[in-house]
């Protein structure tokens, strides 16, 4: 029996023979001769079949005297997709090993048996015939598969040395040996002990990695790690063994391990002698560059020995992590840490409690606890499970946290089987650690959940929220009852094979909403084919490997078809790739595609396409470190007119995997760098242009801090230039509960975020819209009423969970309707999407007395009859009797190619129908991109797919000049064709990507920015200057030079107060209502 409820039964000779559940689901494998093979079939309960045949080998002879027997895999039959196989092929070969001898120490030559015959594992090959994994022997002793003799440099043999990958890539290993205490063998000599002590070398050592190579498919080097154990002390009486790692960036990672044999510790990661000063112990270090930047300490316990077992033997077993605490090392000194502590065993395998806390920015304390099978107190109250008892051990009746002054509960039920049956999430905090079962509320969420005869999950209900109350307090969520009125919300699903087949609401008349509709291979589980909410569908199919080979709409459908296609790599010079064509529906021409080339470890190194106006492919490349990071990624090139990428993007890294330097195209002189004090803070440096010299931009460093809580987020950010501070803070379930501007640490500008335990957003405040209150929520957590100040506002949703209005709250006045399409009406494939969409205008009639309120509604009606579903019309009526029409076709590519603009269809517009064209047609070229707008412009573009040109029918063309390093943005705007052409200058950009300049000859325009990339000023080509002046929280308080205006704002609401002499007035929402200007109030 396994905790999860299957069990293995195993047949005479040892071997597994079935794998049953507890709903009916099976795994049979049975065993037999056919021929000269061995069979091994597995069979489920869903009918699939997959074979494993063996074959006998016979070995050489042996010291021991005649042949022996060896019963190898020859290959693996698996089902596949559509009720086909694929195949995997093991290939062998008998080699001699020289086998070292226990009787003496292997530090020396030892004596050796005889070479005995052994089988090697030489080369498995894929599905398919054409990639494998090979370890073949080669005939030379440095690039065999494996080691055979202690002559070629390691003290083991027969260990793996070269792996070829399937991507052509190559691992290499070299072997030592690690050596353990010799003092771990038993003291007393019997039972043939004395040959061990006598041999603790042979013992007490075992074969270990010492490095690990990675080449190029041609067998040059690339990366290498090194490993290097030691013991940390004599060899008979070391407590401690340590294993150094060096990367292949040359960082080294410290790994510590007890070997002291006599105590519970023997083989934890940690070291029993290295502590920091409390009964916390060294397991882990790493340095960069030679400098020690971190420690991770850890503590362990195990079960408490009983009178019958004084060694505690058994109890060793079961050691578990309770501390672990993570400190940031700062030249030489221990600083900052983060901790987490667990505790309060069950007895069971499950630590109920964790603390999690730090001593940096935020310290607070966080407890989060997961009552695990209650009663049971391991050792003062622990009871073992009866034998008879399901062996579920992973269950729980409530969890709870408790964080920032608050707590937050969720009540479970599971049954016997061990299935989650219902869950509680309880709206308010709990009083105490007690009181966890007794003290809900009626808008608590309750959900329920059903199974399937398969024990799949069948149904999902939701009862409860602000809409639905449901029993407070009487009994624990198990017993609790059920609201009579049924669910808010039901989801149900359906299965095949394994697999999800559908997924569906339940509406309010017990009809049914699928929103997943699937039919599932057989033989795989996976997809075959999918039906979005039009009842379109599409297929799919898949490579020997389960990759997506195929995604083709049907015909009624109308969308392209997506074909992708793979090409293993078949030798060091031909490496995998693979393509992604996008063709018309039913296929046949490209209307797109896309290729990829890996390298020989499978990472992307280059991946290209073709883009309208450029007949060449255009690639983007990549580069990578020994750790697999992205280090590089070229700007876009041409891969016919240029030899290989010019321009790259080059990204750093330090020993944690952080980010040092990202350095652009042009150069150190744009470095983004990055820097790291301990865990509480990060600093990052940016050059922006603060000025200009007439000949060109002057720039200045301008660095943000960014400061973390000991839960690795956001807590603090201090601006460059102003010193501005923004401080973040959350709440007990971890959402952001406020934004505070600070200026010399007071508080200026605070944005709060309110939400209950159920995590339903109960409050905002913004300081230009003042309070926004969201009053209910329905189960799931749609907002159901808001008030702003100014409106009071009622919101309704279907079992589908789609917003049907929105009403006043008070005399339920409508402000919208929409509508759903319940079926499809011949090609309007309206099924599940907005038919009608409704929006009530109350507008006051001046000329009555007393004024009439006239609700004039504006009715938008869809129809879905274009490619894929998507709107092909949309019919707008107004109460009034004005009608708009206005449609849309797509293209082959899925994308409008047919514009037709808004046309009047009232009575009173029929005179206008002659008027111009009110239709605009686009072309795409191969790839997708905007070719021509019939009539208007045509366009070419850059190889980076920034535009080039925008040709005009009237003779005029604008040109957008491509940037000397390849990068997607301008580098000079021209117009030409025109009697007036026009040069806006040759663009200079500064290291935040800010435009800095402009330059024609000896004219230019000036932009300079402060700290934070705020314009500061701006110099026209005559020399006219124009500046900008913000307070500490980024409103522009002023424009001086050109065109001078002064502008009052309130720094507690962001709101303008006045602008050069008008005054703004604003509505309790924030809204503008008054701006009284030289012309009056408007």
């Amino acid at each position: 029996d396994f905790p999860d409820g299957v069990t293995h039964a195993f047949g005479a000779a040892g071997n597994l023979v079935q794998m049953d559940d507890d709903f009916g689901n099976w795994v049979q494998v049975t065993y037999r001769w056919v021929g000269p093979k061995y069979e091994m079939k597995m069979a489920d309960s869903h009918g699939r079949e997959s074979f494993v045949y063996y074959e006998n080998r016979t070995l050489g002879a042996t010291t021991a005297g005649g042949p022996q027997q060896v019963l190898t895999a020859e290959r693996a039959k698996l089902a596949h997709f559509g009720g086909t196989f694929k195949y995997y092929f093991f290939q062998y070969e008998e080699k001699l090993v020289e086998l070292p001898s226990p009787y003496v120490d292997l530090s020396s030559a030892p004596r050796l048996v005889n070479p005995a015959p052994m089988t090697f594992l030489t080369r498995v090959v894929m599905p398919g015939g054409t990639a494998a994994f090979d370890m073949s022997f080669t005939g030379d002793p440095a690039t065999d598969g494996y080691l055979l003799s202690r002559d070629q440099g390691s003290r083991q043999t027969g260990v793996l040395q070269r792996l070829r990958l399937p991507t052509q890539g190559i691992y290499h290993w070299d072997w030592t040996l690690y050596r353990f205490p010799s003092g771990s063998l038993p003291d007393d000599a019997e039972d043939g002990e004395e040959l061990l002590r006598g041999n603790s070398s042979y013992f007490t050592s075992n074969v270990g990695v010492a490095a690990k190579h990675v080449l190029d498919p041609f067998g040059s080097p690339l990366h290498s790690w090194h490993y290097f154990q030691e013991l940390l002390g004599t060899v008979l009486t070391a407590q401690a063994s340590r294993t150094t790692v060096t990367d292949p960036e040359g960082h080294e990672t410290r790994h510590y391990f007890s070997t002291v044999s006599f105590d519970n510790s023997y083989g934890l990661p940690f070291s029993p002698e290295l502590t920091d000063g409390a009964d916390r112990y060294l397991s882990r270090e790493v340095y960069d560059g030679g400098d020690l930047i971190r420690q991770v300490y850890v503590r362990y316990e195990n079960d408490v020995p009983d009178a019958y077992d004084g060694y505690g033997s058994r109890y060793n077993l079961n050691r578990r992590k309770t501390l672990d605490r993570t400190y940031a090392v700062e030249n030489g000194l221990r600083t900052d840490y983060t901790q987490t502590r667990w505790s309060d065993f069950d007895g069971l395998g499950n630590l109920r409690r964790a603390e999690i806390h730090g001593n940096f920015n935020d310290s607070s304390l966080r407890v989060e606890y997961r009552n695990y099978n209650p009663g049971q107190k391991y050792p003062a109250s622990w009871t073992p499970l009866p034998g008879s008892a399901p062996w579920v051990l992973g269950t729980y009746v409530a969890e709870w946290e408790v964080d920032q002054g608050s707590s937050a509960r969720r009540l479970t039920c599971f049954d016997g089987l061990g299935r989650r049956v219902r869950s509680r999430v309880l709206k308010k905090p709990m009083d105490n650690d007690s009181n966890y079962d007794n003290d809900g509320d009626p808008d608590d969420v309750l959900v329920t959940y059903a199974y399937d005869g398969r024990g799949f999950l069948f149904s999902e209900s939701y009862y409860g929220g602000d809409s639905q109350h449901i029993h407070p307090t009487s009994l624990h969520v198990c017993g609790m009852e059920l609201p009579t009125e049924g669910p808010v919300y039901e989801i149900r699903r359906a299965w095949q094979y394994g697999s999800l087949r559908n997924q569906r609401y339940i509406m309010e008349d017990g009809s049914e909403l699928r929103t997943k509709d699937f039919e599932i291979d057989l033989s795989t589980g996976w997809i075959s084919s999918s039906k979005d909410q039009g009842q379109l569908k599409t297929d799919y199919t898949y490579d020997l490997y389960g990759r997506v080979t195929g995604v083709h709409p049907e015909a009624a459908h109308g969308g392209p078809w997506t074909s992708i296609w793979y090409a293993p790599a078949s030798s060091p010079s031909n490496l995998a790739a693979m393509g992604v064509d996008l063709q018309i529906n039913g296929g046949g021409s490209n209307l797109s595609a896309k290729r990829y080339y890996f390298d020989g470890l499978g990472r992307l190194e280059r991946e290209q396409g073709w883009v309208f106006s450029q007949p060449n492919a255009i690639a983007t490349s990549y580069s990578y470190d020994g750790l697999g990071r992205r280090t590089g990624r070229s700007e876009a090139w041409d891969t016919v007119t240029q030899s290989g990428p010019q321009h790259w993007t080059v990204t750093s890294y330090d020993a944690l995997g952080r980010v040092v330097r990202i350095r652009p195209p042009e150069g150190p002189q744009h470095d983004v760098t990055s820097a790291y004090n301990g865990l509480r803070e990060s600093l990052h440096y940016v050059n922006i242009a603060t000025g200009h010299g007439g000949t060109g931009p002057l720039e200045s460093g301008a660095t943000t801090v960014r400061r973390f809580d000991p839960r690795g987020r956001l807590w603090q950010v201090v601006e460059p230039g102003s010193g501005a501070v923004a401080r973040y803070a959350y709440d007990v379930g971890g959402r952001l509960s406020s934004v505070r501007l600070l200026t010399e640490q007071v508080s200026q500008v605070e944005r709060l975020f309110e939400y209950d335990n159920r995590g339903f957003l109960l409050s905002e405040s913004h300081p230009e819209s003042g309070t926004k209150t969201y009053l209910e929520h329905d189960a799931l957590g749609h907002t159901l009423r808001t008030a702003d100040g100014v409106q009071d506002l009622s919101f309704s949703y279907d079992r589908a969970e789609r917003l049907l209005t929105v009403a006043d709250s008070f005399g339920g006045r409508l402000h919208q309707e929409l509508t759903y399409g319940a079926t499809n009406s011949g090609a309007n494939r309206r099924r599940g999407k907005v038919v009608t969409a409704v929006r009530h205008n109350y507008i006051k009639v001046p000329w009555t007395s007393p004024p009439v309120e006239a609700d004039v509604t504006v009715t938008e009606s869809y129809v879905y009859a274009g490619q894929a579903g998507l709107p092909s019309a949309r019919t707008t009526a107004l109460s009034t009797g004005q009608v708009f029409t206005q449609g849309w076709t797509y293209d082959v590519h899925g994308q409008v190619g047919t514009l037709h603009y808004p046309r009047c269809v009232h009575g009173a517009c029929t005179a206008d129908s002659p008027g111009p064209a009110r239709n605009v047609v686009y072309a795409r070229g191969f790839g997708g991109q905007l070719r021509s707008i019939s009539g208007y412009a045509f366009y070419t573009y850059h190889p980076s797919g920034m535009r080039n040109s925008l040709i005009h029918t009237n003779g005029v063309t604008d040109w957008i000049d491509e940037d000397a390093y390849g990068r997607p943005r301008p580098a000079n705007i021209r117009i030409t064709g025109a009697a007036g052409e026009a040069d806006l200058g040759v663009h200079a950009y500064d290291g935040a990507g800010n435009l800095a300049e402009k330059r024609r000859a000896s004219e230019y325009e000036a932009y300079t920015y402060d700290a934070v990339g705020r314009l500061r000023s701006y110099r026209t080509t005559t020399g006219g200057v124009q500046t900008y002046a913000y307070d500490p929280f980024g409103n522009m308080t002023a424009v001086g030079g050109l065109n001078a205006r002064s502008m009052s704002v309130d720094s507690t609401t962001n709101r303008l107060q006045s602008v050069g002499g008008a005054a703004v007035a604003y509505d309790a929402a924030g809204s503008l209502t008054q701006w009284n200007g030289a012309g009056g109030q408007t």
